[in-house]
């Protein structure tokens, strides 16, 4: 799987996933548990800007309950389905569970 088509997915389904990235405020890793789709909490307006320009997924981090945004190119590895991928350039490559 591309990572494109892992943000197309996750952007249509609402699934619930596991992703680690670099922050590109400080450089450190973060983990998250997240999922795309909520609506909880939103007022029904626009973000005033579109997240895909600026690649960024938008997804609410089930674990401090707030909306964040995850830069795609600094996704490391994430866990969907069961299934855990690893980043490798552009692709997603399923790993061994550890």
């Amino acid at each position: 799987m591309t990572l494109q088509e892992f943000v197309d997915r996750a952007r249509d389904s609402g699934k619930i996933f596991a992703v680690e990235f670099v922050k590109r405020t400080d450089g450190t890793i973060r983990e998250m548990l997240c999922r795309t789709g909520v609506t909880k909490g939103t007022h029904g307006g626009s973000m005033g800007y579109d997240p895909a320009n600026h690649g960024l997924l938008s997804v609410y981090d089930m674990q401090k309950q707030g909306y964040r945004s995850i830069p795609v190119d600094a996704i490391i590895h994430l866990s969907m389905d069961g299934q855990r991928y690893e980043r490798q350039g552009f692709n997603l490559v399923p790993t061994p569970a550890s």
